[in-house]
């Protein structure tokens, strides 16, 4: 089996799990929402902290 074959092998094994995770798992079909939502509340979080600190109600 030449690199190219096994790659080819691999990709196809890695895909199939992926697509048998998705159907038993049906909420990763929306893996980049809950990604965007994840990036959102920490960044709302980030800018909140930074400006409490700013403004002299958050202590270090």
């Amino acid at each position: 089996m030449t690199d190219s074959e096994k790659t080819e092998h691999i990709k196809k094994i890695v895909t199939a799990e992926g697509v048998a995770l998705r159907k038993r798992y049906p909420i990763l079909n929306h893996q980049n929402a809950i990604g965007a939502v994840i990036l959102f509340f920490s960044l709302a979080g980030m800018i909140t902290t930074a400006v409490l600190y700013i403004n002299h109600q958050l202590s270090a």
